[in-house]
């Protein structure tokens, strides 16, 4: 039931319940990765990421893997879905909190996060794979899409500021929703479909593009 730190290298973790009691927490240190794999479900147990690590600070490696806790960023991170699935599904409705700390997404699985973002002035990077947000979003750092493509679902998916989507990059729009960030686009999107495309529903972009 204590905490588990993860100093320094890699803990990877198999099983559901590998770190203990989820009433302990974890703590990955900068330079550290924490790897899930698997088919794992990690229940309602508090993770806080600190930097990189090897290609992220949180790292799903294999299998269809499930985060139910809360994630803190002590400073800027990174979390890397090398493939198949990786999804946050915070059972108090947060998902990724920072003070003013950038999270990067990176990899080329597929993310869900299914929780709230909350980054303060903190930037949303998109680097590769697809990564869904379900939910509205409080953070007001840009959002970049420089690779992959980034599915919404909500009309304040992607917090207050700007967004940028990137040559071969792609922004998806799913489910009936209106969007009023400022918006650069640029190229022809993944597969050359679109770099900002209407995949499903009835959807409103407001914002100056």
């Amino acid at each position: 039931s204590g905490l588990t730190t993860v100093g320094n290298g890699i803990l990877e973790i198999k099983h559901s319940s590998s770190l203990g009691s989820v009433v302990g927490g974890t703590v990955v240190s900068n330079g550290a990765t924490l790897y899930v794999n698997n088919n794992i479900s990690v229940g309602n147990e508090a993770l806080t990421l600190n930097g990189v690590g090897n290609a992220g600070s949180l790292r799903s490696t294999a299998g269809a893997n499930e985060w139910g806790g809360s994630i803190t960023l002590g400073s800027a991170s990174t979390i890397f879905v090398d493939a198949n699935t990786l999804t946050l599904n915070p059972a108090s409705g947060v998902a990724v909190s920072s003070a003013n700390f950038g999270l990067t997404v990176n990899g080329g699985g597929s993310s869900t996060i299914s929780g709230t973002v909350n980054l303060g002035t903190g930037r949303l990077v998109i680097s590769n794979g697809l990564v869904t947000l379900m939910t509205g979003n409080v953070y007001s750092g840009a959002t970049s899409i420089n690779g992959g493509t980034l599915n919404i679902r909500h009309n304040t998916s992607l917090g207050t500021s700007a967004v940028s989507v990137a040559n071969w990059a792609t922004l998806q729009l799913q489910g009936g929703i209106s969007v009023g960030n400022a918006l650069t686009l640029n190229g022809l999107g993944v597969g050359s479909v679109g770099s900002l495309r209407s995949v499903s529903g009835d959807n409103i972009y407001n914002g100056n593009i």
